[in-house]
């Protein structure tokens, strides 16, 4: 590059990291009121004793991606039928060694606080002592970039229009020197450093600080550590390895290593992002939009808490009295004493929980579940309608929002997927070993080597859809299993006959018993011979005509419960039926 060339870049780098500012410090923030008080020294500044933000945080991120995704690969080309097969199972091996379920946490984490960014590529043998244990020479790898290590052009408002990306890493300075992403004539420009800033830059603290502990000057590494800035440029298609100054910033100086882009068009970088926002690139995550909410109810309870701790009871007694007030505190409860003058001691109450605040934080409470999109049913904390019915259409609904939030999670995956493929089919050398299930009890081994990967990976139109990354639980797997029995095979046990094939009940109630936890559950079932069946059951006795008589009792949910609650703290005077059913629920 063109010495102008680099400073320019270096220039629109610095100019950007300044516009992404506010975006760090306000995920900064969110994250501090997410770990609370009592996280660490570092947490948030006040005691968060109803953290609701972590309850919906960790709802999200439960419904979103629980487990590790596994694909499906497929192509257009009927002649890779066999390679797509061995593809996927290599594809499917290599998610599992890299453990791309723990990438995957971290990235739907930071794209509730602010924007996930994943960084895909392949390790090469020079870096490969550098990346960690887990990026072996010549395995893909799918690694999240911390907002505050990240730069992109910010005035671009579509991904596929900026000009540059790049991300900001450390080192042990001798292993930069010894894989070579230090060159020797290079190495006075680089000077190693023995701490880790906790501040950006610009000076705004980073996310790190909140578990390390703030500090302007850093704390000291073991060892001496180098911060480089790898660039991606698309509109050049070349890839740029840069110097850190001391105090985080780009160097202006030339790169220290340049080399053409070698992978996916779409470059290095993924976005994971819920809620677009016209003409921008920065999302805005759900997070923010909860943020408030969140303090106003913990500012709330901690007034409650203040007052609650204030009230107090005693006894007034007037003067001349004294003596019956010394008796009314010597005495125990249920003792008789004697009162000269009844009326001149009166106990009295002062202080307490003021209704009318209480009865706002219950509304606020429910306005935090409302904006979650209705938390109370996606975190299974109570029931919210009055019949099983209704029930399972309020959850419905209500889990429009995570659908939509899944379905952008699994868009992103897809193309993260798509891009660790594009490694895998290019590699030269590498050889995976796997192993192809044939029957129920019967696998060969066999290999996806460098001979099935000819010609390029985007012509063969190879489809890479990833799937079950949420966690199903043995209640829900026993729901399904009985779902599948009743609606699908019983129905269908008359056509499978035909093609000589019977449901087996014995691993029905084997299963059955494993997912619902209860192992007694086949010590109900004795062999015995089979009966045949009469072909008229009726003209054989057969069970009397049944009537089924269905009732709905109303119930009420917990918001209906607080909305009784909230106008009688308010003084409003509710029906006595609703109160009587606040009461028993």
């Amino acid at each position: 590059m063109a010495e102008t060339d680099i400073k320019q870049l270096t220039m629109a780098m610095e100019h950007a990291r300044r516009k992404l500012q506010p975006y760090r410090e306000r995920r900064f923030e969110a994250v501090r009121e997410y770990v609370g008080y009592n996280y660490s020294d570092s947490g948030s500044e006040d005691r968060m004793p109803v953290n609701f933000l972590e309850l919906a945080v960790n709802t999200y991120r439960r419904q979103i991606a629980a487990a590790n995704p596994q694909v499906t690969v497929t192509s257009k080309n009927e002649q890779l039928g066999s390679v797509a097969a061995r593809f996927e199972l290599a594809m499917n091996k290599t998610i599992k060694e890299i453990d791309f379920d723990r990438s995957l946490q971290l990235w739907v984490f930071d794209a509730l606080f602010s924007i996930g960014i994943m960084k895909v590529g392949i390790t090469d043998s020079a870096q490969a002592a550098t990346d960690g244990v887990l990026h072996d020479a010549g395995q893909p790898y799918a690694d999240i970039v911390d907002l505050d290590d990240f730069v992109f052009d910010i005035h671009a408002s579509r991904w596929e229009d900026v000009q540059f990306a790049g991300n900001r890493f450390i080192v042990p300075y001798e292993e930069a020197i010894e894989s070579g992403l230090i060159p020797e004539e290079r190495r006075r420009d680089v000077k190693p450093t023995g701490f880790y800033s906790t501040t950006n830059e610009q000076g705004d603290q980073k996310v790190q600080g909140i578990t390390s502990g703030y500090s302007q000057t850093g704390e000291d590494y073991y060892l001496d550590t180098v911060e480089l800035w790898e660039v991606w440029l698309p509109y050049e298609n070349r890839v740029v390895l840069l110097a850190s100054n001391d105090d985080g910033s780009i160097s202006h100086k030339e790169p220290l290593s340049e080399r053409d882009w070698d992978g996916p068009v779409y470059g290095p970088y993924h976005l994971l992002r819920y809620n677009d926002v016209p003409g921008s690139i920065m999302p805005l995550p759900p997070v923010s939009v909860l943020t408030d909410l969140n303090d106003l109810s913990n500012r709330m309870f901690r007034k409650l808490g203040r007052q609650a701790e204030r009230q107090k009871t005693v006894t007034v007694v007037q003067s001349g009295a004294e003596a019956d007030g010394e008796r009314i505190l010597n005495a125990d409860d249920g003792d008789m004493i004697r009162s000269d003058r009844p009326e001149a001691t009166k106990e009295m109450q002062y202080g307490g929980i003021d209704q009318t605040s209480l009865a706002f934080l219950l509304q606020v409470r429910d306005m935090f579940s409302y904006m979650g999109g209705n938390l109370d049913t996606l975190a299974g904390l109570s029931p919210v309608a009055d019949t099983l019915g209704q029930e399972q259409m309020v959850r419905s609904s209500s889990s429009q929002r995570i659908i939509d939030m899944q379905e952008r999670t699994s868009s992103a995956v897809r193309d993260v997927m798509r891009a660790m493929g594009w490694y895998l089919w290019h590699d030269p050398s590498s050889e995976y070993e796997v192993q192809r299930q044939i029957t129920k009890t019967m696998a060969i081994d066999t290999s996806f080597s460098p001979d099935d990967r000819e010609g390029d990976f985007y012509e063969h139109e190879i489809d890479i859809v990833p799937f079950s990354m949420q966690s199903r639980s043995p209640a829900e797997r026993l729901q399904t299993l009985n779902s599948m029995l009743s609606n699908v095979l019983l129905p269908l046990s008359p056509v499978m006959a035909q093609q000589g094939k019977t449901i087996d009940f014995d691993k029905f109630i084997e299963l059955s018993a494993k997912y619902a936890n209860v192992p007694e559950i086949a010590d109900l079932v004795n062999e015995s011979m089979p009966i045949e069946a009469p072909a008229d059951a009726s003209a054989a006795g057969g069970p009397a005509e049944r009537r089924y008589l269905r009732q709905n009792v109303g119930g009420m949910g917990r918001a209906d419960r607080d909305n009784v609650m909230s106008r009688a703290l308010m003084g409003s005077n509710p029906q006595e039926s609703e109160m009587r059913k606040a009461q028993q629920q």
